[in-house]
C-alpha cells in the first residue's frame, strides 16, 4: 500500500538536479542570542564593584547585543556531485569538509574552496519541515567521491 503524498513548497523533480535552501531569519537563535545578553547582564549587575564601574559594562553589552546580531544564513545550493554554491557570497564549486554535523535541531555546513572555509548553521526554524527532512537525507546519503579537500 502507498500512501499519497502532497506536493513539497520548493521542491519537485528538478530537485534531482539541484537542491536550493532559503533559510529564514531563526527566532530560536534570535531568542538564545537575548538570552546570552540577559544572562551578562545579570553577571554585570552582581558584580561588587561600583556602578560608576557596571554602567558603561552594561551599555556595552547592551550596544553588542543590539548591533551584532547574528547574520542570516547565505542562500545555499547543493548538487547532485556533492558540491554546494553560495551566490550571494560569490562561492561557488564548495565541498563539504570535516566538522560538518548533522544533528536533530541544528546542523553544521562546513564548506570549502579555492579561498577557505566557508561556516554556516541551520536550525530547524529557517526551513519547512520538509525542506529539513530533504536536507537531513541529502546530506546523510553516501557519496562516491571523497568530500574532504
Amino acid at each position: 500500500m502507498t500512501l499519497p503524498t502532497r506536493a513539497s513548497r520548493t521542491y519537485s523533480a528538478e530537485s534531482e538536479r539541484t537542491f536550493t535552501l532559503r533559510p529564514r531569519v531563526s527566532l530560536l537563535l534570535a531568542w538564545w542570542w537575548r538570552a546570552l545578553h540577559g544572562v551578562g547582564a545579570a553577571g554585570i549587575i552582581g558584580l561588587p564593584v561600583s556602578w560608576l564601574i557596571r554602567c558603561p559594562l552594561l551599555a556595552a553589552l547592551v550596544v553588542h547585543g543590539w548591533r551584532r546580531l547574528p547574520e542570516p544564513s547565505p542562500v545555499l545550493i547543493g548538487y547532485p556531485n556533492g558540491t554546494w554554491a553560495a551566490p550571494e557570497l560569490g562561492r561557488a564549486a564548495l565541498r563539504l569538509t570535516s566538522g560538518s554535523m548533522v544533528a536533530t535541531w541544528w546542523l553544521r555546513l562546513v564548506l570549502r574552496d579555492g579561498r577557505g572555509r566557508l561556516p554556516v548553521l541551520l536550525l530547524r526554524d529557517q526551513l519547512y519541515a520538509e525542506e529539513w527532512r530533504a536536507l537531513q537525507a541529502f546530506l546523510r546519503r553516501p557519496r562516491d567521491a571523497p568530500t574532504d579537500v
